[in-house]
């Protein structure tokens, strides 16, 4: 492996909308030395072109026929990825330019066993603020106690030892949609020590179009399946009951409901900024 060089993660399907913005905020990094590893997972949108419409030499991209899921794709990433380090970043995000700087500086001297995070702005499709609350935690006592409870790392945040990657085992496909909850669980079971930094580097989207709104059903069921699994070796706590109980929320209720909610919610906040200007 190339010391210090940082394999990014790209898995894409049809992601034409954000696409563009994701792949800038990779290049323009203050940090140079990695690589951008893209997966075009068989888009039958523009996605493609907008991969090679970029002229950059640390772009690596593979471009496939056929659907064969996000965590085929992270996989397939992960074995030709040629870096120290591995981080992560979704078609729809974007990360702030020095986030991989300031994330290495925080990495210890042998590089093993690296986990650092960070903090997330939540933004909507047009780019404002999500109207959600969001908790987010960087002391690592917090983070023990209320990681088994909610995902609050987010996937396009990490940069993680790519030793620690192998050790853990990569990605499942068994929990699909929670494929990096389970990582993550699954590191905290090996008492990895993860650091999520206070600082936030990235603008995480929410949006209508993501793989996690889509197939929120799908996640949830595989969310709650986690949970219990690790509760039961692990212990449960009462404060994990509200948490549970909008999981079985959007595990239940029709994709057609929760989209029908997002939409009202940005309606409804972009009617009230608008009010405001007048």
């Amino acid at each position: 492996m190339d010391r210090n060089l940082v394999s990014i993660l790209l898995p894409v399907y049809n992601g034409e909308r954000f696409l563009q913005l994701a792949i800038q905020s990779v290049l323009s990094q203050t940090y140079t030395n990695f690589e951008l590893l893209i997966y075009n997972d068989g888009s039958t949108d523009s996605s493609l072109q907008i991969i090679k419409s970029f002229n950059d030499y640390r772009i690596k991209y593979f471009s496939f026929n056929g659907n064969k899921g996000i965590v085929h794709g992270l996989n397939f990433l992960l074995k030709k990825a040629e870096g120290e380090f591995i981080a992560r970043i979704d078609a729809d995000d974007i990360w702030y330019k020095d986030k991989l700087k300031k994330q290495l500086a925080a990495t210890n001297e042998k590089n093993e066993n690296v986990f650092i995070a960070c903090f997330a702005r939540l933004i909507d499709d047009k780019g404002g603020p999500f109207p959600t609350k969001f908790k987010q935690y960087s002391d690592f006592n917090d983070i023990k106690k209320y990681l088994p409870n909610s995902n609050f790392i987010i996937h396009s945040s990490v940069l993680i030892s790519k030793d620690l990657f192998e050790k853990t085992g990569g990605y499942r496909d068994k929990y699909l949609y929670a494929e990096d909850y389970d990582l993550w669980l699954r590191m905290l079971k090996k008492r990895v020590n993860i650091v999520n930094l206070k600082e936030v580097l990235l603008d995480y989207r929410i949006s209508a179009y993501s793989i996690n709104f889509r197939f929120k059903k799908a996640q949830s069921k595989n969310v709650i399946r986690l949970k219990f699994n690790y509760w039961q070796n692990n212990g449960f706590e009462f404060f994990y009951l509200l948490e549970l109980i909008r999981d079985f929320y959007y595990w239940f209720f029709p994709y057609w409901i929760l989209r029908l909610n997002w939409v009202l919610r940005l309606k409804l906040k972009y009617s009230i900024n608008s009010d405001k200007k007048l």
